[in-house]
């Protein structure tokens, strides 16, 4: 595809990704920034949980295979509550203890 002939919807996307956005809970910052696989187009997860102590900045990333999602904003959604989950403590082999 030369440049200049980009839809509207691959526009709209870069767009989105271009402005990840972070989401306060429980003094942590959670930041998904969903990968789209290239076979099914469905969306994976990736999630920076991040926490600031003393002036330092500590980020931790969290890659997730599963599940997959249908569209960005779904797994933007998903990306945060499972943020939250992992500061919660309700997922197994995933602590957030060293930020």
């Amino acid at each position: 595809m030369p440049w200049g002939s980009e839809t509207r919807e691959t526009l709209d996307a870069l767009r989105r990704m271009a402005r990840p956005t972070e989401v306060p809970y429980r003094g942590y910052l959670i930041r998904p920034t969903p990968k789209q696989q290239r076979d099914s187009l469905e969306w994976t997860l990736e999630i920076h949980i991040a926490r600031d102590r003393a002036g330092e900045r500590r980020e931790q990333l969290v890659n997730a295979r599963a599940p997959t999602f249908k569209t960005f904003e779904e797994a933007i959604a998903g990306g945060v509550r499972f943020g939250q989950d992992i500061i919660d403590g309700k997922v197994p082999g995933c602590s957030v203890v060293e930020l």
